[in-house]
């Protein structure tokens, strides 16, 4: 945010900034890892977060894991306007996103959960998503949906795979 000296308003900074640190909030204690943020900046700048975690099959961990996603899920749900949306993959696979506005107080914001099975059904991808700005509804959905399709799950020390039409890069 320190770029934007000069043409970034101290007020669009207090937002972006404010909204950064309730996504953290957010997933601070969850079983997920920071997958990142991303700044929208413009006439309503927003700023968005997301998390991932890879369940393999038949673990105690996705076992336990999704059982909280399931405490989740109704969060998003009841919402305010709750959608779930069904995708599917480039690869074939069929995936699920379902966001809702949700309030912190006064101060309303996007949630997306998303699941989708991995490649060779080895397990699940689930993403958690946060947007300060209710409005960005369908890029949050997207960039979940984005998120979902393209995680891998790979063996420790292996690189992953690269993206379809893209070579790998050192």
């Amino acid at each position: 945010l320190r770029s934007g000296d000069g043409w970034l308003t101290d007020e669009v900074r207090e937002g972006l900034t404010t909204g950064y640190r309730a996504g953290c909030d957010f997933f601070r204690d969850k079983d997920f890892d920071f997958a990142g943020i991303a700044i929208g900046l413009g006439e309503s700048p927003f700023v968005s977060v997301m998390c991932t975690k890879v369940l393999p099959a038949d673990t105690e961990q996705a076992r336990t894991l999704s059982s909280r996603l399931h405490v989740l899920l109704p969060a998003v749900r009841f919402g305010e306007d709750p959608k779930s949306e069904p995708f599917l993959s480039e690869d074939g696979r069929t995936g699920t996103v379902t966001t809702a506005v949700v309030r912190e107080g006064e101060v309303p914001a996007i949630v997306a959960v998303g699941e989708i099975p991995l490649p060779d059904n080895r397990g699940d991808v689930l993403v958690l998503g946060v947007c300060t700005d209710p409005e960005m509804r369908d890029y949050l959905a997207l960039h979940t949906a984005f998120a979902l399709s393209t995680t891998q799950l790979v063996a420790e020390g292996d690189r992953p795979a690269p993206a379809a039409g893209q070579t790998a890069t050192q």
